[in-house]
């Protein structure tokens, strides 16, 4: 500790050579409104990929802590799964989900996503995001993959919320996430208010119509059995993997996937 603030390492990284510049100041955290423990646990999620060669460019500063506070942060391990839902078939699939499962449905929410990416997406492990949420917040997201192999997206998630969205934008070269894609989607919760412990996402996309799952692999299978959806093709990738193959598959140039539509 450093007169009271947390001390943590300023990630001048993911280039070939080490830039010699300080990731933010004391300022610059309160400004963009990161929270000092949401910035640590950034920095720690993303530390092991510091070329370790360099470290003598890379300087110690201090985040002070501040007065305000913000919804905890979070750090979890996801398991989800994403099947692909034909339009026709929505309404049933809403009317067995309210019948099946002990869960609050939200109103229609049309969400915005800002991921960032290296150069070469496909060498990265930790991804950030900035999207708006349904109780009116804007949160960053770090998912980071995990080292196992299975038929699920499993993703260890770190979030904070912050309050300036386009000073964390423009941060995010300086932490070596040079590229930024933005994704739109109209999404319905179906939230676990019971012992179910199971949430359910009904994303309509550009792409067409997607149904998220997320619960214990056990109950996710469970949930898919009662839906009826055993033959529904499953996807264990996030949206960026399916949206670079239906670029390729469709010859569509736009890097950004928005409504109302794409070319």
């Amino acid at each position: 500790m450093l007169n009271g603030g947390i001390r943590i390492i300023s990630l001048s990284i993911f280039q070939e050579h080490v830039l010699k510049i300080s990731i933010p100041s004391a300022g610059t955290a309160q400004l963009v409104g990161i929270e000092e423990e949401g910035m640590r646990k950034l920095a720690l999620t993303i530390l092991p990929h510091i070329n370790t060669k360099c470290l003598q460019n890379i300087q110690l500063i201090t985040i002070t802590k501040k007065k305000k506070k913000y919804k905890n942060n979070t750090m979890k391990i996801e398991t989800e799964i994403k099947l692909a839902v034909e339009e026709s078939l929505v309404k049933d699939l809403i009317a067995k989900i309210e019948k099946e499962f002990d869960c609050k449905k939200s109103n229609p929410f049309h969400q915005t996503t800002h991921q960032f990416f290296f150069e070469d997406y496909t060498k990265q492990n930790a991804f950030p995001r900035i999207r708006n949420e349904e109780d009116g917040s804007i949160t960053l997201t770090v998912k980071a993959k995990l080292k196992e192999n299975s038929e699920f997206f499993k993703r260890i998630e770190l979030e904070t919320v912050i309050n300036n969205v386009d000073a964390v934008i423009n941060m995010m070269p300086f932490f070596g996430f040079p590229k930024k894609i933005s994704w739109e989607k109209k999404r319905l919760s179906f939230l676990s208010i019971g012992n179910a412990h199971i949430c359910f996402f009904l994303d309509e996309t550009p792409m067409g119509w997607f149904l998220e799952i997320e619960a214990r692999e056990d109950i996710i299978e469970d949930a898919i059995t009662k839906l009826g959806l055993q033959e529904a093709k499953r996807i264990n990738k996030a949206y960026l993997g399916l949206w670079e193959e239906y670029k390729r598959e469709r010859n569509i140039t736009a890097n950004d996937m928005l409504f109302p539509q794409i070319k």
